[in-house]
């Protein structure tokens, strides 16, 4: 790794730890297979999309300031989020509660009170990497990254943030659609080791059918195959066992 690589590997780290008080201390399983790798990567790329994480990137400065950027966007939708109206009636409630419970770990159930608390200095932090970057780096070094750092702050093509009309969130199609996928995937990369001692696509679509509300699940098995095959993990299509085959 190259002098440069590693200033900026650094300075990513540095990162991971001054905003790891606002992740609750969730730590990594060391045995996760491929798949939940890819999954995690996927799941960043799904609500940032210009970060394009994936293994083995190297870091330059355009990377780290896309990143950075990113990352801004993503703490700016998580205030906001915080601050949604919830939904009025009985069963828009506890379709909304159920959703809340699906897309946050265990570890992040206190993320506002943790957000109050620490935010600020993490805030603060942040604020003096982006203008320690001018000081330890050179003009070109230093202009590669505020440009990508402004790509970043420009990430809002897939912003999770409705619309509110009359005090009421209003997701567009498009958001309704993530939503959907992140409830999946967020709740196989904290149950992953459930996951994958299923075998085929009707297993997986069972299992989540006991966890997640029809309106964010859907009814089609072959959907949740597809979506985990993006990710490599392989499940076998359903089917009916040939004539003369045991169905145990």
């Amino acid at each position: 790794m190259s002098g440069s690589e590693t200033y900026w590997r650094n300075l990513i780290d540095e990162l991971v730890a001054i905003t790891s008080p606002l992740g609750g201390g969730e730590k990594l399983d060391s045995d996760e297979p491929a798949w939940v790798d890819k999954l995690t990567f996927e799941i960043f790329n799904m609500i940032a999309p210009k970060m394009q994480l994936r293994a083995g990137k190297k870091p330059t400065a355009d990377s780290a300031g896309v990143m950075l950027g990113s990352y801004l966007v993503q703490l700016g939708q998580a205030k906001a989020m915080a601050h949604l109206p919830k939904p009025t009636t009985e069963s828009a409630r506890a379709v909304y509660d159920q959703a809340y419970e699906l897309a946050t770990p265990p570890d992040l159930r206190n993320g506002p009170e943790l957000m109050q608390r620490h935010l600020p200095e993490v805030e603060r932090q942040i604020e003096s990497i982006i203008g320690r970057v001018l000081k330890d780096r050179s003009s070109r070094d230093a202009a590669e990254f505020y440009r990508g750092f402004g790509r970043g702050l420009e990430d809002t093509s897939r912003s999770l943030m409705p619309q509110i009309e009359n005090g009421r969130p209003k997701y567009t199609a498009k958001q309704f659609e993530l939503v959907r996928r992140l409830i999946v995937y967020v709740l196989a990369r904290h149950r992953w080791r459930e996951l994958d001692q299923l075998k085929t696509s009707q297993e997986a679509f069972e299992w989540f059918e006991k966890r997640v509300p029809p309106e964010f699940l859907g009814n089609d098995p072959e959907r949740i195959r597809k979506m985990f095959y993006r990710v490599g993990k392989r499940f076998k299509e359903p089917g009916r066992p040939k004539k003369g085959t045991p169905s145990s």
